[in-house]
């Protein structure tokens, strides 16, 4: 018997659900559709634009320093590689204990950062069409066009990348300081990293926005920094005067 109440409630539940459930969902349908305008407003209040500066912290690139809020500065190490696996135990060995001992020696933290870039060999196809005109042989020109023709479809196919290894070094502090010991903590890594025969360098302004646009845009071979350095954001262009 109390089986069959407690059967007999739920099944009153559940129909009582259903009919609610249909009864909102035609007044909802007889209210009319939401007009666009309301639409946006809806969308607008819950999304606010984000700029570099809300997803980093970034104020601003110069002198190869990163300013970010806080007070917090940064530079970028970009650091090559080594063909590892074709030396010999005893240089594995050496390159082993060399980057323990730099690593050892730090005394500031450092982010390691690692990306893929889509390749970007312009550079080569514009080196090769500018001197192939130069030789008179056949052949080697022949050899330049398809070379020129390959590296073309190279570039729209996207489908090669290169890996790329960055150490990020920071200081917080005032900016008087900022400058000094960010040369300072960049050349003991550098210098570190050499000495276990691994290539190592300091990024520029421009290769640090480069660096940055990359990874917004990924895909893109566009280099933002080429694009200043050009003379994008100047006021006017000097042209030949008119007499």
């Amino acid at each position: 018997m109390g089986w069959m109440i407690a059967a007999l409630v739920t099944s009153i539940v559940i129909l009582g659900g259903v009919w609610y459930y249909t009864q909102t969902d035609d007044i909802r349908r007889k209210s009319g559709p939401v007009s666009a305008r309301e639409k946006g407003e809806t969308a607008q209040s819950g999304k606010s634009k984000t700029s570099l500066k809300d997803i980093w912290d970034i104020e601003d690139i110069r002198d190869s320093v990163i300013f970010l809020k806080g007070r917090r500065y940064s530079a970028v190490i970009s650091v090559g590689a080594i063909d590892f696996r074709m030396m010999s135990e005893e240089e594995q060995n050496g390159v082993e204990n060399a980057l323990i001992q730099a690593a050892l020696s730090l005394s500031f933290d450092v982010q390691l950062y690692a990306a893929s870039d889509y390749i970007d060999v312009q550079n080569a196809i514009n080196d090769i069409a500018q001197n192939a005109p130069a030789s008179n042989n056949t052949k080697l020109m022949t050899y330049a066009e398809q070379a020129v023709n390959f590296l073309n479809n190279m570039m729209k196919s996207r489908t090669v990348y290169v890996r790329r290894n960055y150490i990020i070094v920071s200081y917080d502090g005032p900016v008087e300081k900022a400058y000094e010991e960010l040369n300072r903590r960049c050349s003991v890594v550098i210098a570190g990293l050499q000495r276990a025969k691994v290539p190592a360098r300091r990024l520029s302004s421009s290769e640090i926005l480069n660096m940055l646009y990359s990874r917004l845009n990924r895909g893109s071979s566009a280099k933002p920094a080429d694009s200043v350095n050009a003379g994008a954001f100047e006021l006017y262009v000097d042209g030949r005067e008119i007499i």
